[in-house]
């Protein structure tokens, strides 16, 4: 389903050349885009975007190096004083999920400021965090203050301005570009686990001096975030926005009563919902299977969901090749325009056979079954988010990217708080609690399943689209009519640069 305005003027689809020039889909060569990029000729790629590529993996790797050596000051920090180990636990899962809820304010501060001063303030929260964490000497409400604002809104304001750069700098190359930058992700979390469990005698810091020590990966941020260069997406001169518009970023008129947006969020709330429980006990099975002193089997089950983050955001990429991408031969025209429905009916399939595994794991408390379980799971989870990132600036407009992503992020964040607060409340320190929570993760992932199922045939019959139409200030005529002509003018174009002779010199 398409959300751009039915009298909205068609889009120019531009490629970079080797040279780094741009061309249209007719060969002209266009001005390379500059601070005020409009939405018809928006960038695509170049050595600028390439090299903002690269800040946002260093960026991405220090942020996860960071929250890894925060997660292990937390568990250290209950041998000096007095809070209990499992409240600092608790407080270090339920913390990730608020991450994911302040992206909707990361969004609006990124729209307001731009990409370098979101970063730093997010570096600047962190590092004064970390500072004031070091000298606590055990007041349980200041930390869990700490850890679920400033950290949180930190994490998340630098977490945004890790890939939003790559979404909105690329067109034909987004898939890949947005595989390297999340791989620093990968690599920063990675190196220090490994670390932890292969040489353990030989770390030797105290939680204090790391917590001091990683203010240094603060400054790394904030100076790699300096490198990204602003750009603003500018609609064209006849386009009339109000100042509501211009200030949040808001473009077409039309994008916040989009009713696939919204059910969009919907799916990912409930999406959220389903698999932070499942993904919680995965990472503390570590203590329940018998694995004895074997080192090989502890650090494989312990990199199992950063190997998934890599396996499932390469997994996302080839999708996209192979389904968006126009050379590939699996490609299909009318398939690009409903990649929403694709994701959605990939969402619904890894939700169902998620759940059939958070059913199946209570009865087999086994190493093999928990390890593949783990690296599937991770990779689903990995895959899903990667296709659906590399969409939304096609499905809702390159210039709505961060409102867009901020708000469906934001609901599965939502989603998570719910979901850990109920997690934590069936935790009554039994040892068979563990099985209850999973099979409750599982029922989740069902209800997650149905809710996508919902959507993804309401979709397919058009009920989204009459809905949207009926809705007060919207078109009243069927967007899908549109996305055909659009699908049409693509055609065309294609065939006229076939007969004319020109030959488009953009790589993809």
């Amino acid at each position: 389903m398409e959300t751009r305005d039915n009298d909205s003027p068609e889009p120019v689809y531009v490629n970079v050349t080797r040279e780094g020039s741009i061309q249209d889909d007719f060969g002209m060569q266009l001005e390379p885009p500059e601070d005020g990029s409009t939405v018809q000729h928006p960038p695509n790629g170049g050595l600028r975007a390439w090299l903002i590529v690269l800040s946002c993996t260093g960026i991405n790797a220090l942020l996860a190096g960071g929250l890894v050596l925060l997660s292990y000051c937390l568990t250290s920090m209950s041998n000096d004083t007095d809070i209990p180990s499992g409240t600092l636990q608790e407080i270090s899962f339920e913390y990730l999920a608020l991450i994911q809820m302040y992206s909707a304010l990361a969004a609006i501060v990124m729209i307001i400021l731009g990409y370098r001063v979101t970063i730093a303030i997010g570096a600047g929260l962190l590092m004064v965090t970390f500072i004031i964490l070091s000298y606590l000497e055990g007041n349980e409400g200041l930390i869990k203050f700490l850890m679920y604002g400033p950290v949180a809104i930190g994490a998340s304001f630098i977490q945004f301005g890790g890939f939003i750069p790559v979404l909105e700098y690329f067109t034909t190359k987004r898939m890949a570009a947005l595989f390297l930058a999340r791989l620093g992700a990968f690599i920063g979390s990675i190196v220090p686990v490994i670390i932890y469990i292969v040489v353990p005698e030989k770390i030797t810091a105290k939680w204090r001096d790391v917590l001091r020590g990683s203010t240094g990966i603060c400054v790394g941020i904030g100076l790699l975030g300096m490198t990204l260069k602003e750009l603003k997406l500018t609609m064209r001169d006849d386009e009339s926005t109000t100042f509501v518009q211009r200030t949040f970023g808001v473009f077409k008129k039309n994008i916040l009563k989009n009713v696939l947006l919204w059910c969009t969020c919907i799916v990912y709330f409930f999406y959220q919902w389903g698999i932070e429980t499942p993904k919680a006990e995965l990472s503390t099975s570590l203590l329940r299977l018998d694995l004895g002193d074997s080192l090989s089997k502890i650090l494989s089950y312990a990199l199992c969901p950063y190997v998934g983050l890599a396996l499932g955001t390469f997994l996302a990429w080839l999708f996209n090749k192979m389904a968006f991408q126009q050379k590939s031969r699996l490609y299909m025209l009318n398939l690009e325009d409903k990649r929403l429905t694709i994701i959605f009916g990939v969402l619904a399939a890894s939700t169902f056979l998620s759940s059939i595994g958070c059913f199946i794991a209570p009865s087999v408390l086994d190493f093999g079954y928990f390890t593949t379980f783990n690296l599937l799971f991770s990779s689903f989870n990995a895959f899903c988010e990667g296709v659906r990132d590399s969409s939304v600036p096609d499905v809702f407009g390159r210039e709505n990217t961060k409102i867009v992503e901020g708000l469906i992020i934001m609901s599965s964040g939502i989603g998570g708080i719910i979901t850990s607060e109920i997690g934590g409340a069936m935790d009554n320190g039994d040892d068979n609690d563990w099985k209850k929570i999973f099979r409750y993760g599982g029922g989740m992932l069902l209800v997650s399943s149905v809710v996508t199922i919902a959507v993804f045939v309401a979709d397919k019959i058009k009920a989204l689209d009459v809905i949207h139409a009926k809705i007060p200030g919207n078109s009243n005529v069927p967007l899908r009519p549109f996305n055909n002509e659009r699908i049409e003018n693509r055609r065309n174009s294609k065939e006229h640069g076939a007969t004319s002779g020109v030959h488009n010199k953009g790589f993809e």
